[in-house]
């Protein structure tokens, strides 16, 4: 074939295949589109997922504070799911969250303390759907016939797709949800655990001829870890200011700077109490190997001359509880003061010191105040000391004041009414008062933890 009659052979296949590279190129870019689209509302998808999860926890610990009232809180748990994804509406089923066993069964001796859902034996056959992990044993339980513990909550959604219809793909799910909650031990001992950072100040203004003040502080923190139980409470110590980074011979010696050393310089303890007698031994008879007690011992030895950090210090203690409690435990804070907030400087510390609690608070920590010697002192704002403990202080039960409104804690009268009141703020106006007032509020806190509700692993 002559060169002549080649050449538009050649065009005209060049031609072909350049339509052809269209036809794939469009194909191509389609088919990626299609795969961005479909990767947006799988973006959207994932973010519903987690958006229903919310909502589902929100449910589950709203119905759970209602335990055993199981009417109760099927309503609340409802209406929460509705206020968080309005229309809706949950599968809702009921458990006893009891303790396992060595054998890794339910441990019977909790029932019917923690939660009684019927008639032994405790096994699957009784009770299809029964299940134990290492921590816990999860027992179905009818709240008509049993009292229950533990809330369950389940949904599963349709999430409608957008961009992905071009390819086919109409709607995703979140797949199905579940969420449970438990109030009061939920598994560990009958007596309530909890991770306790007890917040002591030791500023200049503690020193008094012949230590007075400082000895009654420390006998009324021996006091308070006697009536606790270190096999259920652990407990740490923070300190008003800060610890040495390096102390001597005593570990919680003072931070010469309001900015270095750290607020929680013991750790969460479980070894302060070697009897742990039932009730607490009178006088307390306490581990002296304890690192925990060795600190609480020698807090008399030195003196911070640092000033008040209320805002620092308690949100360094509910910072260690976020970061170091156990799982599936309640946190608080015992935080006594004898002094108003006066730093850091350049703030409102009062105001500060209440916005930090105001956040340690939203963090699921309980906390309870005490005021000493705080009659008349007033925050450089004209409030009260005692006032500004108070609102620190965690909300208790609904109804129940939450200001100190019997006059202040000038007196041993007002002090009495003030710790009467129910609520979690208490005042000790001189150091006969402080163990009593340490007891009350060990009280208060332990009070707490049984009526808290947590969020537990939900039995499959």
């Amino acid at each position: 074939m002559s060169r002549s009659r080649l050449k538009p052979l050649i065009e005209q296949l060049q031609t072909s295949e350049r339509g052809v590279s269209a036809v794939f190129i469009a194909l191509a870019m389609i088919l990626m589109m299609g795969f961005v689209a479909l990767g947006i509302d799988i973006s959207v998808n994932t973010h519903e997922r987690q958006q229903l999860w919310d909502a589902l926890d929100a449910s589950s610990l709203a119905g759970a504070q209602f335990l055993p009232d199981a009417d109760a809180a099927l309503l609340a748990a409802q209406e929460y799911a509705d206020s968080n994804w309005p229309g809706l509406s949950p599968d809702v089923d009921f458990w006893c969250v009891v303790g396992v066993n060595s054998s890794g069964n339910p441990e019977t001796s909790h029932i019917p303390a923690m939660c009684d859902p019927g008639p032994p034996p405790y096994n699957v056959a009784t009770y299809p759907g029964l299940e134990c992990n290492d921590r816990m044993c999860y027992i179905p339980c009818n709240p008509a016939t049993g009292t229950c513990n533990t809330i369950r909550v389940s949904a599963e959604e349709a999430v409608d797709f957008h961009f992905a219809r071009i390819i086919g793909f109409n709607q995703g799910s979140t797949g199905e949800l579940t969420s449970a909650s438990c109030k009061g031990p939920c598994g560990a001992e009958i007596s309530v655990p909890g991770d306790i950072a007890l917040v002591l100040d030791r500023t200049g203004s503690m020193r008094a001829p012949g230590d007075i003040h400082i000895h009654a502080l420390q006998d009324a923190s021996t006091a308070f870890l006697e009536g606790l139980s270190p096999s259920n409470h652990h407990v740490a110590l923070g300190t008003i200011g800060r610890t040495s980074a390096n102390p001597g011979s005593c570990s919680v010696e003072p931070s010469s700077s309001d900015n270095s050393g750290p607020w929680i310089p013991i750790p969460l303890s479980d070894d302060y109490d070697l009897t742990d007698n039932d009730p607490p031994d009178s006088p307390p008879s306490l581990n002296p190997s304890s690192d925990l007690v060795q600190a609480i011992n020698c807090l008399d030895e030195t003196y911070s001359s640092t000033r008040t950090n209320l805002g620092d210090s308690i949100a360094a203690a509910g910072d260690f509880l976020v970061a170091n409690g156990r799982p599936e435990v309640p946190d608080g804070i015992v935080f006594m003061t004898d002094g108003e907030a006066n730093e850091p400087t350049g703030n409102n510390s009062c105001v500060y010191a209440n916005q930090q609690a105001s956040q340690v608070k939203n963090q699921d920590v309980i906390v309870v105040t005490i005021a000493y010697r705080l009659q008349g002192v007033r925050c450089g704002d004209n409030t009260l000391a005692t006032t500004l403990l108070a609102s620190m202080a965690s909300d208790p039960e609904p109804g129940v004041e939450t200001l100190d409104d019997h006059g202040g804690c000038d007196t041993t009268p007002e002090a009495t009414a003030e710790n009467a009141d129910g609520d979690l703020f208490f005042c000790a106006p001189g150091p006969g008062l402080l163990s009593s007032v340490f007891s009350q509020a060990s009280s208060a806190i332990l009070a707490q933890f049984a009526e808290r509700t947590i969020l537990v692993k939900p039995p499959s």
